[in-house]
């Protein structure tokens, strides 16, 4: 969402609008009140209130865009409104004047018809179309500003939803359902202890989706302790085949990202690499600057399914409502990499 284009026919429309009908109000009521009112003044007026109308919005404009590089509204809005309407009041002001005092020493004509024009009285009248244009044109802005977060928000809401609907289906599809209840029928008969901690594991994970349904973000933390849990699972099916590395710093814990991030990439590194005795799988997770970087070897599985790329697609589309910075994914010599931003709020 870019700012208000000063060359905006709409706006540039209203500010024409007011020029005209503000010296066309003045003199009809004068002329009300006093029919021996010139014509030729009040058209005069109403040219030169015109031309200084356009041209206070068009200085003005730019003045307004570049105050809003330097003060966002994010950033507080009190500041920028206060900021930008003394500005542009002053400069108006300064505008109108100019022009006044060069009418006043270079032109007879206001002698001939006796004009009444200060100053004080001129940049009072700029003063107030100023506040009038950007009134209309901050307005605009903050209706476009609430209107997309509305828009962004429910976006984030589907996307949020549909990321845990993949991740939710993931868990509860017949493969793993399948390969987990194998699983867990051997260990209830070879080791029971470990059974036992594989159904806690198996309903934290059931548990972690449902509870982060509703959030758009999570600490670092959650996410490792949700990943424990899920990688559980995965390594006491493959066992020696599989093996995880988590390097993380205490301090980068409590930085955020969407939920079920390394889930989706975990679980891509897992669907479409070949898991076996000779081609074992070392997966690395491990902070690098103000990004997680998830690295697998890249050993393709020659019956994978064709991949639709939803889970890292959703992904990067979820990162674009928190942060310009991109999830980045890709292959690199012999391994897989995916980089994640941490966030910090």
């Amino acid at each position: 969402m870019g700012y208000i284009n000063p060359f905006d026919k709409r706006f540039l429309i209203v500010a024409m609008a007011i020029g005209i009908l503000l010296p066309l109000i003045f003199f009809l009521s004068g002329y009300m009140d006093n029919r021996e009112t010139p014509l030729a003044e009040g058209l005069f007026a109403g040219a030169f209130t015109f031309l200084i109308t356009i041209t206070i919005t068009f200085v003005n404009t730019r003045i307004a865009i570049v105050l809003s590089k330097k003060y966002p509204w994010k950033d507080g809005w009190t500041k920028r409104l206060v900021i930008e309407l003394l500005i542009t009041s002053i400069s108006a002001a300064i505008i109108i004047s100019i022009v006044v005092a060069l009418l006043y020493k270079y032109s007879a004509f206001h002698n001939q018809y006796s004009f009444n024009f200060t100053i004080f009285q001129n940049a009072l009248i700029a003063i107030i179309i100023n506040l009038i244009l950007m009134t209309i044109m901050e307005g605009r802005e903050l209706f476009q500003m609430y209107r997309n977060s509305i828009l962004e928000a429910e976006i984030l809401k589907r996307q949020n939803i549909e990321s845990q609907y993949t991740a939710l289906s993931n868990q509860v599809n017949p493969h793993f359902l399948f390969n987990n209840l194998n699983v867990l029928s051997f260990l209830i008969s070879s080791d029971p202890e470990k059974a036992q901690e594989f159904i806690n594991r198996f309903s934290l994970i059931y548990r972690y989706v449902l509870d982060v349904k509703d959030k758009s973000l999570v600490s670092l933390k959650e996410e490792v302790d949700f990943l424990q849990a899920y990688l559980f699972l995965q390594k006491t099916r493959y066992e020696d085949k599989l093996d995880f590395k988590i390097e993380i710093p205490q301090d980068k814990l409590e930085y955020f990202l969407p939920p079920l991030s390394l889930q989706i990439l975990i679980e891509n590194a897992i669907k479409h690499n070949e898991i076996s005795v000779l081609n074992p799988m070392h997966i690395e997770i491990k902070v690098d600057g103000n990004s997680l970087l998830v690295k697998n070897p890249l050993n393709p599985r020659k019956d994978k399914e064709p991949s639709t790329g939803f889970g890292l697609k959703h992904l990067v589309a979820r990162y674009g409502h928190f942060t310009e910075k991109k999830p980045v994914f890709g292959p690199r010599g012999e391994y897989f990499e995916a980089k994640i931003p941490l966030l910090q709020e």
